[in-house]
C-alpha cells in the first residue's frame, strides 16, 4: 500500500483494475467481462472455494469452510446505461483488495470469509439469484455486510444508521387504453390526455411536502419518470398512454399503503374518463432494516481503529436490493463518503473516487477478522 499525506492509497494495480471496469462498463444482466476480471484477480488470490455464474455473472469466493462462523460481504458489479455511474467499479475494487489483505494474512483468519460480487443490483434481481443460489445457506454465515460510496460526504468517512439505511421504493407503469379516432373528430374516441393530466394533479398532491421529507413516519414520494401518450401522426388523436413513477417511503409498509392509495385514486380516474386501466410494478426494493446490534459493532470498531464516522438517524431516500439479504441473515449496510464537493450519484460527471478504496478495504477486513456478535438475531 502507498501512503499520501497520512491518506492510506490503494495498490496501482487495484487502481488499474478498477479503471478497466470503469472503461468496460456492462448493464444488469450482462456483466461478462467484470466476471472475467475478478476471476482472474482471485485466482491469484487463492481462495479455498470459488463459485462462478452465480445468479447469472456472480462469483463468490470463500477463504475458510463450514467449521468456523461466515462472515459475508457484497459488492455490487452492474453499470447504468450510461457508464459506472454509481460506483460499482470501486465496490468490486474494495472487495478485491479486501481478497488481497485476506491472502496475506491467510494463516490467521478467525472467521471463514465470503465474499459476494453480485450482479444485477440497479433492477433489484439480483440479490434474490444469489440468495436463490443456496450458497450462503451451506456456511454458517451469521451476518452479511454490504456499503456504498456516499457524495456529499467527506472522503473516507464511515456513514452508519442503527436502523433504516435506504428506502423502499418501486416503479410503478399505469397502462391506460382508450380508443383512437380521426384528430378531427375527437369526440368519438377516447383519449387518454384528460387523465393523464388529472392522474399527475393528483400524484403530485399525494407526495409529502418538500418539508416532511425529514418524518420517517410519513414521508412518501412521487415521481414521475416519464410519459407515452399517442404518437407523432397529427391525424390521429391519441387512444392509449403510458405513465411512468417511481413511488418511495421510508418504511415497506408505508410504501405498502401508498401504493394501494395510488392505485385506487388513478383507477378512479380512468374510469371516470371510461378507459380501461391497470398497473404493472418494476424494480421493486424493500427499505434496509439494519441489524442494530451489528451496527453498533462496526461504529465500536471503527472508533477503535480512530476512524471518522457518522451516526445518522435519517434513512437515505434511494434504494438498495442488499434488503432481501437482511431477510435471511442479521447484516448491516454503511456508507463510505465520496467527497463532500464529489458529483451525485448517477450524474455525467461521476467517477469513483480511488482515494477511498484502501481505507474501506482495510475497515472491512479487520470486520472479516472481528468477533462477530451472534448472541441476538432480532433488529
Amino acid at each position: 500500500m502507498k501512503t499520501k499525506n497520512n491518506v492510506l492509497q490503494a495498490t496501482d494495480d487495484i487502481i488499474d483494475l478498477r479503471l478497466q471496469l470503469h472503461q468496460h462498463p456492462q448493464v444488469s444482466g450482462k456483466e461478462v467481462f467484470a466476471q472475467k476480471l475478478i476471476l482472474a484477480q482471485l485466482a491469484e488470490l487463492h481462495p479455498d472455494k470459488v463459485y462462478e455464474k452465480v445468479g447469472s455473472h456472480g462469483v463468490i469466493a470463500v477463504w475458510g469452510d463450514e467449521s468456523k462462523p461466515c462472515v459475508a460481504f457484497r459488492a455490487d458489479m452492474d453499470a447504468l446505461p450510461s457508464g459506472h455511474r454509481c460506483g460499482h467499479d470501486g465496490h468490486m475494487a474494495i472487495l478485491l483488495r479486501m481478497a488481497q489483505h485476506i491472502d496475506q494474512n491467510r494463516q490467521n483468519l478467525k472467521n471463514t470469509i465470503l465474499l459476494c460480487f453480485q450482479p444485477e443490483e440497479e433492477t433489484g434481481f439480483g440479490a434474490n439469484k444469489i440468495i436463490k443460489s443456496g450458497i450462503l445457506q451451506s456456511y454458517n454465515t451469521v451476518a452479511i455486510f454490504g456499503f456504498h460510496n456516499i457524495p456529499a460526504i467527506k472522503a473516507g468517512d464511515l456513514v452508519f444508521n442503527r436502523h433504516t439505511f435506504t428506502s423502499a421504493s418501486t416503479g410503478i407503469c399505469f397502462h391506460l387504453d382508450g380508443t383512437e379516432t380521426h384528430a378531427s373528430t375527437p369526440e368519438r374516441g377516447k383519449n387518454p390526455g384528460a387523465a393523464v393530466a388529472d392522474i399527475i394533479g393528483q400524484m403530485n398532491r399525494s407526495s409529502s411536502p418538500y418539508a416532511d421529507i425529514h418524518n420517517i413516519d410519513t414521508y412518501v414520494q412521487a415521481t414521475l419518470a416519464g410519459i407515452k401518450l399517442g404518437g407523432e401522426n397529427y391525424g390521429i388523436a391519441a387512444g392509449r398512454a403510458e405513465m411512468y413513477y417511481t413511488l418511495r417511503a421510508y418504511t415497506d409498509k408505508n410504501l405498502s399503503d401508498f401504493l394501494a392509495n395510488v392505485r385506487y385514486s388513478a383507477t378512479a380516474i380512468a374510469h371516470r374518463h371510461n378507459l380501461v386501466f391497470h398497473t404493472s410494478l418494476h424494480e421493486s426494493f424493500n427499505a434496509i432494516e439494519n441489524s442494530t446490534y451489528l451496527v453498533d459493532h462496526l461504529v465500536q470498531l471503527a472508533q477503535s481503529k480512530w476512524l471518522t464516522i457518522q451516526v445518522l438517524d435519517e434513512p437515505f431516500r434511494w434504494s438498495e436490493d442488499f434488503a432481501n439479504y437482511l431477510a435471511h441473515w442479521p447484516g448491516a449496510y454503511f456508507g463510505v463518503g465520496a467527497g463532500l464537493k464529489h458529483p451525485e450519484l448517477h450524474s455525467p460527471e461521476y467517477e469513483f473516487p480511488d482515494s477511498i478504496i484502501e481505507s474501506t478495504a482495510l475497515f472491512l477486513y479487520n470486520v472479516a477478522q472481528s468477533q462477530i456478535p451472534v448472541n441476538e438475531r432480532a433488529n
